[in-house]
Formats: C-alpha cells, sequence, structure tokens
C-alpha cells in the first residue's frame, strides 16, 4: 500500500514487513532534507565526509556512507558525474591510509586533468595508454594476492583492510568510449583486456583492488556482463534511458517518481537499497570544483 499522500511533506521510500510478520513497516524522509547541500571548499569536504567516515569508506550524500568496493556509475552529460567522481578522488587522497589510484580518462577531460594534478604520470593514463595501466594494475593485484597468502591461511575471512593494508582503485571513467576504441584491435588482444577486467572485478575485493567504471549508458554494448554483475555499488546520476536502468539494476527496478538534476539520482547496496528499489541519492554540490 502506498502512503505517501497521507505523509504531507514527506516521502515513503521503501515498505516491507518486519521480521516476525506483525508490523508493516514504512521508510520515509522528509522532502527538506533532500536539497542539495553546497560545498564551498575541498577542506569544507573533508570534515564533511570525515563526519561518517573511516579509512576505507566514502560518504556519497547526507545520509550514505558505503565501504570501498566496486562501483558501477552511469551519467549523461549534465548529470553530475565527473564531480561526483573528483568528489571521491578527494576523500579517497584525504584517508590516513595512503591508498593507490589508477585513473583512466579516455576524453583526456576534467577527470584527467584532476589525475595529473594528484595521482602520479605513472598512474594515469588517456585512450592510448589506457589498456598499459589496466595490465598494470592487474600485475600489482597479482602481487597483492602473493602478499596476502600467508595472511588468509592464519586469519579466515579477513579482507586486506584487517591486514592494514591500503586499497588499490582502478577509476575507468568514459568506459563506453574506451571499449569502443578498442574494436580497431585483434580480437585476441580485446578479449585478453576484458578478461583481465573480469579478473579484477571478480577476485579484486577480498584483495583491496577496487574497480570504479563509470559511462554514460549501460548496456551490453558499453559494459561486459561478466564485469557488470560484479559492480556491487552502482549509481546513476541525472535521468537516463530505461534500458540503462534494467541493464544496471535489474529488470524489474521500480525508478521513484522524481524528476532527477545535476548531482540527483539512485543507488542500491546490499543492505542499504536493493537493485529491484534503489534509493535516492543527492550528491553534494562541490562548487569549489568549478
Amino acid at each position: 500500500m502506498r502512503i505517501d499522500s497521507a505523509l504531507e511533506g514527506y516521502v515513503s521510500e521503501r515498505q516491507y514487513l518486519s521480521k516476525d510478520r506483525n508490523w508493516y513497516i514504512y521508510e520515509f524522509y522528509d522532502v527538506d532534507s533532500q536539497k542539495q547541500l553546497e560545498i564551498k571548499s575541498a577542506s569544507d569536504m573533508i570534515k564533511w565526509s570525515n563526519k561518517k567516515t573511516d579509512d576505507y569508506a566514502l560518504r556519497l550524500d547526507e545520509r550514505a556512507t558505503i565501504p570501498f568496493h566496486h562501483m558501477g556509475l552511469v551519467g549523461q552529460t549534465g548529470s553530475g558525474k565527473s564531480f561526483f567522481i573528483q568528489m571521491l578522488v578527494e576523500q579517497v587522497l584525504s584517508k590516513k591510509v595512503s591508498h593507490e589510484l589508477f585513473i583512466i580518462d579516455p576524453k583526456c577531460t576534467d577527470v584527467y586533468q584532476m589525475a595529473k594534478r594528484t595521482v602520479a604520470d605513472e598512474r594515469t593514463a588517456d585512450k592510448t595508454n589506457a589498456i598499459e595501466l589496466i595490465k598494470q594494475f592487474h600485475e600489482r593485484m597479482k602481487k597483492r594476492q602473493n602478499e596476502l597468502q600467508d595472511y588468509f591461511i592464519s586469519n579466515r575471512n579477513k579482507t586486506y583492510r584487517d591486514a592494514g593494508l591500503p586499497a588499490l582503485i582502478l577509476l575507468i571513467d568514459e568506459f563506453g568510449a574506451l571499449r569502443e576504441s578498442w574494436k580497431t584491435l585483434a580480437k585476441k588482444e580485446r578479449d585478453e583486456v576484458e578478461s583481465v577486467l573480469s579478473d579484477v572485478a571478480f577476485m579484486g575485493r577480498q584483495l583491496g583492488c577496487i574497480l570504479w567504471v563509470a559511462t554514460q549508458q549501460m548496456n551490453a554494448q558499453t559494459m561486459p556482463t561478466a564485469i557488470r554483475e560484479q559492480l556491487v555499488l552502482k549509481i546513476a546520476l541525472g535521468d537516463s534511458d530505461e534500458q540503462t536502468y534494467r541493464t544496471l539494476f535489474s529488470s524489474g527496478v521500480d525508478i521513484p517518481p522524481v524528476q532527477f538534476t545535476a548531482g540527483q539520482g539512485i543507488y542500491s547496496y546490499p543492505g542499504l537499497a536493493s537493485a529491484d528499489k534503489p534509493r535516492l541519492l543527492i550528491v553534494p554540490y562541490c562548487s569549489f570544483l568549478n
């Protein structure tokens, strides 16, 4: 039963039965709480982030704080995707643990320029040296796997975080455009690159080798299924087409009836929001990035 119309000034977001089946539970939020926050300096953004996070987590908006995990991010031009990526990178770089970022932007736009300023040149790539950097990251992952073997033997069900190691994050912006450029390569080489990325997506979480993939649209042509299925954190900013929503989240996804503007969208993450019923996301407007 939808009760939104009876909640003046509030929106009902999720409904479910309690574990004992004796209660209907409704989660709802105040409309005023979803006004977009403006952050005017990098230091203010770090303070805002640190209120809710530790060295292995990211704050997405006023409500959502997420541990480092594989992420799929979708956003058309003007959705606020680039600002959001830069906000996440700023958070990662501000942590006390020295996490390692590897950043690929085939179009050499805002994300690439930010990477050139904040990440070492050998861990930044455009379209021409993207494959080389992906393979470099994969080799780093295999080295990490060897480093952790003895630790995992004596520490069951633990991760890189328990061992006190930094995360290794491979961020690929405009993945659809990058994958399109690979069509000029021999099929064997294309298959090898996608196999490497699939390996990172499948094996990397426990090792602390995290894959972040951003694209304008999500479908079978832009994102291989083997990679997409491992993207645990799913985010769509701005308005997207129906196929993108169904491919990123699920075939039966229930999109909130909201007209999204820049920095607004939906996300899913286990325990917070299911792929069938993603939650509303209101990313802060980081005006200092202009």
